[in-house]
């Protein structure tokens, strides 16, 4: 067993009992709540624990970060807010929602999975007879209550003879070869078909790398159960032969790590050369950019490209990106050269914490000589 030196025992120290007060605090708060129910006084002085507030977040009623960008990243941005402050009592009602994308409900589980390591408890489903059954069915078919452990997880009811399938959540803090073979597994068992698995791999476990090494800031307020995680998921629609990956962190963002990772005049140079404006699409655009072979810059062959290469090899297809108010869409149609994908940029208004990255592209065609 590795030795701890005098400042990470001390930090160890400091973590637990900030848990243990966290955890005083809330129970105390629990009891004079039944007191107040029941009209007794009360016996414990909260004032010494600092103000208590009731924070309840309703989920929009459409949870998409293509329909309902705007709503959706503000709730998301209100409920990382409001997890991280240990005197907020947090209430997420899911009552009123009735449509999701994989995409903004990856990235829920992951801001929900963070409350419960920060708080260290099991969630409990609240008015679960109120819920959409659809919704719960979605959310147990992905792998949401499993994934946060919740102590009164629903029995997911049948589904409706969808077209549409999801595959269950994937979280870990470092990259995992077998996670991205087991995704892949997954997908060909659901798609009854192989999927070519190269390409698939190296995106994934390049996206990995990249929030291993550049997404978290090495020292900050994160927990070792949260510094470096990241959060994975995918979705098959027979209807029209597509096929989703999504992949997620919750860390600083593509627009800050790429100052970091590349000189800043070597960035503005680029800026001038493409004429990209100085924002956060920008930013992701010149990461994608400035790896790429032929550029006749020292950075090429990594990163953002290799993610790229997904698409490249099945069109048609689309890579999406969203990190900080920047948002990048690669398409290709099948028939281009190398890199001759068109991209589109956008800024928004809202923020998403951390960077989003999905993958959309065609399945390959069955053949009677397939196996998995």
């Amino acid at each position: 067993m590795k030795k701890l030196s005098d400042s990470q025992k001390l930090a160890a120290l400091r973590r637990a009992s900030d848990r243990n007060a966290r955890r005083m605090r809330y129970l105390d708060w629990r009891r004079e709540l039944e007191r107040a129910k029941h009209g007794l006084p009360s016996r414990v002085d909260l004032s010494r624990y600092g103000e208590f507030r009731k924070i309840e977040l309703v989920v929009p009623e459409v949870l998409s970060f293509r329909s309902n960008y705007k709503e959706t990243a503000q709730f998301l941005r209100d409920l990382g807010y409001s997890s991280k402050n240990a005197r907020n009592r947090l209430v997420v009602d899911f009552t009123k929602i009735r449509s999701v994308s994989p995409g903004a409900l990856l990235a829920l589980a992951a801001q929900l999975q963070r409350w419960t390591i920060l708080r260290s408890f099991k969630p409990r489903a609240l008015d679960l007879e109120q819920w959409d059954p659809e919704i719960t069915r979605l959310l147990s078919e992905m792998g949401f209550f499993k994934l946060l452990r919740v102590s009164n997880a629903p029995e997911a009811p049948e589904s409706g003879g969808t077209d549409r399938q999801f595959l269950s959540f994937r979280s870990r803090c470092e990259t995992m070869g077998i996670e991205a073979r087991g995704l892949r597994e997954e997908m060909g068992e659901i798609a009854d078909r192989s999927i070519d698995g190269q390409p698939l791999f190296v995106a994934i476990t390049e996206a990995m790398t990249n929030t291993t090494q550049h997404a978290y800031p090495k020292s900050n307020w994160y927990r070792d159960e949260l510094r470096y995680r990241w959060w994975m998921t995918g979705a098959i629609d027979r209807s029209n032969e597509r096929l989703s990956i999504i992949f997620y962190d919750l860390g600083v963002g593509i627009p800050e790590t790429l100052t970091k990772t590349h000189p800043i005049e070597l960035i503005r140079d680029f800026f001038q050369k493409l004429n990209v404006g100085n924002n956060d699409a920008g930013m992701i655009f010149a990461a994608m950019r400035m790896g790429r072979s032929g550029t006749e810059l020292p950075h090429r062959g990594k990163g953002l490209p290799q993610i790229r290469r997904l698409v490249d090899i099945h069109t048609p297809g689309t890579l999406r990106i969203i990190s900080g108010k920047g948002e990048l869409q690669y398409e290709r149609q099948g028939g281009e050269t190398d890199d001759q994908g068109t991209y589109i940029r956008k800024s928004n208004d809202v923020a998403l914490e951390g960077t989003l990255v999905q993958w959309d592209i065609q399945l390959p065609e069955r053949r009677e000589d397939q196996f998995l």
